[in-house]
């Protein structure tokens, strides 16, 4: 679309709906961010916006973009955590397959879940980081607290046995005990529950009732007063 814009020669002029430099509409840009979000590289991107637009946006656009992206999350990531009643923490990994140069690889991203004493799961941080490095989950659970979390009311840190991770927790939140069980409970359960005819296995129940009674004392036990 071609817009006419008046002569000025002093520079003054300035129009009120299409801001000076921008060549699409700033709602565009949540739309070019949840592309990204998708693993949409920024090539495939360029072309999906060439079709709706009928011009291609340049990679830099593209990286400005996802620049801004990027600040909102980090800053969400590092919020302030005064004030929030954390009395459980779920502390464990996930892999996420990343674009690293020319390739696609599984990444390990450190995860920390909170659950408050009413019961409500907040998500507290995720960081990339090597989780067998006790030093990693130090610096980790430092910075929940440098941000406001309260570790003298963590009662309880729910986690796999990751070398040095048990460690570093209780040295870091002294008053919280540890517990690996439910983790146990939830891998043999979810691995016996592919054997044919398992689910007629006592076994099978056992574990099923262990899990849910241990789920059951965090999220729908009696508030402690």
């Amino acid at each position: 679309m071609e817009i006419d814009i008046a002569r000025d020669r002093a520079g003054k002029f300035s129009s009120k709906l299409i801001q000076k430099y921008d060549r699409y509409e700033k709602a565009m840009e949540k739309d070019i961010a949840l592309m990204f979000l998708s693993g949409l590289s920024t090539r495939g991107i360029s072309m999906v916006l060439k079709a709706l637009l009928g011009r291609k946006i340049s990679a830099s656009e593209v990286s400005k973009v996802n620049t801004e992206l990027l600040t909102g999350i980090e800053a969400w990531r590092m919020r302030p955590l005064y004030g929030i009643d954390i009395k459980y923490m779920y502390v464990d990994f996930v892999n996420f397959e990343m674009r690293v140069e020319n390739s696609i690889e599984k990444v390990p991203m450190l995860v920390v879940i909170g659950v408050t004493g009413e019961k409500q799961k907040i998500f507290l941080t995720i960081q990339q980081g090597d989780k067998d490095c006790g030093t990693t989950w130090r610096e980790i659970f430092k910075d929940l607290k440098k941000r406001g979390l309260d570790g003298a009311k963590i009662q309880l840190g729910i986690m796999d046995g990751l070398p040095g991770l048990e460690k570093v927790f209780q040295e870091e939140f002294i008053n919280a005990k540890i517990t690996t069980e439910v983790l146990l409970l939830t891998f043999l359960f979810n691995h016996l529950n592919r054997i044919f005819f398992i689910k007629y296995c006592p076994l099978y129940f056992f574990l099923d009732k262990k899990r849910k009674m241990f789920f059951n004392n965090i999220y729908y036990g009696k508030k402690s007063k």
